[in-house]
């Protein structure tokens, strides 16, 4: 068995920026930017960050610091759908950790703060399952925006 991958601080910091600029490409134009984020945002993306490792581990691949040169194997459809679910499962309990609970609509400034997404998978619409896919679909790009390329693992790892 290997032994899992772990990012170190510089790059678990430079895949939580590339991924808010990703984010930023995909939002509404008044999302602050990486410099202008509060640590409660920085923190979410540094979490997502962590995540990747495993992501990684689940495809069967191996970050490789070159820069962002090598072009990704495709992500296999059923592993989409798993890695999304675990996506959507990990920023959950990230967000209950930050003291959210469910509610109707999202309210940063209720006592206690609320999210409507704060539900299991198969409570999700559509629209708020693709932004996990999304996520998971993203990992190559984001990675290849922080210097690394996505590449099989060697089995003999």
């Amino acid at each position: 068995m290997t032994e899992p991958l772990i990012l170190d601080d510089e790059a678990i910091e430079a895949v939580a920026r590339a991924y808010h600029e990703r984010y930023r490409l995909t939002a509404d134009a008044t999302v602050a930017t990486w410099d202008e984020l509060d640590e409660g945002g920085r923190a979410a993306n540094r979490a997502s960050a962590r995540a990747v490792p495993a992501y990684l581990d689940a495809l069967g691949w191996r970050p490789v610091p070159d820069g962002g040169v090598t072009p990704p194997p495709p992500i296999p459809r059923d592993a989409l759908e798993r890695l999304a679910r675990r996506e959507h499962d990990r920023w959950a309990e990230h967000t209950r950790g930050r003291g959210y609970v469910w509610g109707p609509v999202r309210d940063d400034d209720a006592d206690p703060p609320t999210h409507p997404h704060l539900v299991g998978w198969d409570a999700l619409d559509e629209p708020t399952r693709d932004k996990d896919r999304d996520r998971i679909r993203s990992l190559p790009r984001v990675l290849a925006a922080a210097g690394y390329s996505t590449v099989p693992a060697d089995p003999a790892d």
